[in-house]
């Protein structure tokens, strides 16, 4: 038994260094096949650089800032920075082309947009526009006023130099439509009296928002109605003096007929 022993143990160890020695040999294989392989060195055979000549150039690192290489000379660097496109593409770097040049149309076009659009003028400009924007509301309300000149006196009342006046013209108005300035006098209390309770409690200023406006529409459907009967016209002619858009179109024929 003892003998039989032994032969087996004989047996067994050199069957384990052989298959040592198969696992090793197969490891070693597959780390050559699948290693990446490395890219060939692209051999120069002569590069000058700031009037230095190298022969047999091989790039040993290529960096952002710096590169290295070898030559028969042996291992020299320069900065990136200072090697002409040429020399870079030499050695390896991939160089974008340079950006188009402007036509001579465009150009033209960039050196006369300056002359085109001033500084001055847009200053001109703005201050132009702001004085037609002043003007323009002059104007309407001095021909609002002439509007409502022209309505009191169809009605027989004198509309005085109140009704150039803003705020002073709702007195005039009211004379014409043969109402008392008192009704001014409420709507003008109101509205302080709303703005002051809906400052004390804004949760209810959409509520005392609604009351205001039912006042004020309220007074410009009694004037509307008061005043067309002062000028002759029926009291269908008010709705149009109630109607947004349309009401200051109604004013002046209201001024203009007869």
């Amino acid at each position: 038994m003892k003998s039989n022993t032994g032969t087996a143990k004989s047996r067994v160890l050199p069957l384990t260094a052989l298959a040592g020695l198969l696992c090793f040999t197969t490891l070693g294989v597959l780390a050559q096949v699948t290693a990446p392989e490395e890219p060939a060195e692209r051999t120069i055979e002569s590069l000058t650089i700031d009037g230095q000549t190298f022969t047999n150039v091989r790039v040993v690192r290529p960096g952002a800032k710096d590169v290295m290489f070898r030559h028969d000379g042996g291992i020299t660097g320069f900065k990136v920075q200072y090697l002409d496109n040429p020399t870079l593409r030499r050695l390896g770097y991939e160089i974008a082309p340079p950006a188009p040049k402007p036509t001579a149309m465009a150009t033209a076009r960039l050196e006369t947009l300056p002359d085109l659009v001033p500084a001055g003028n847009v200053r001109w400009g703005v201050l132009l526009l702001s004085a037609g924007v002043l003007a323009l509301m002059v104007g309407s309300f001095l021909y609002t006023g002439y509007v409502f000149r022209l309505i009191c006196l169809k009605s027989g009342t004198p509309p005085g130099f109140a009704i150039w006046l803003p705020f002073f013209q709702a007195f005039p108005l009211l004379r014409a439509a043969r109402m008392s300035w008192a009704w001014f006098i409420a709507v003008s209390s109101l509205s302080v009296l709303l703005a002051y309770a809906a400052f004390r409690a804004p949760e209810h200023t959409l509520v005392l928002g609604g009351i205001l406006a039912a006042a004020i529409v309220g007074l410009a459907m009694v004037w509307s109605v008061r005043i067309c009967h002062a000028c002759g016209k029926s009291s269908l002619f008010a709705v149009l003096l109630l109607l947004p858009g349309l009401n200051y179109l109604a004013l002046v024929h209201l001024a203009g007929s007869k």
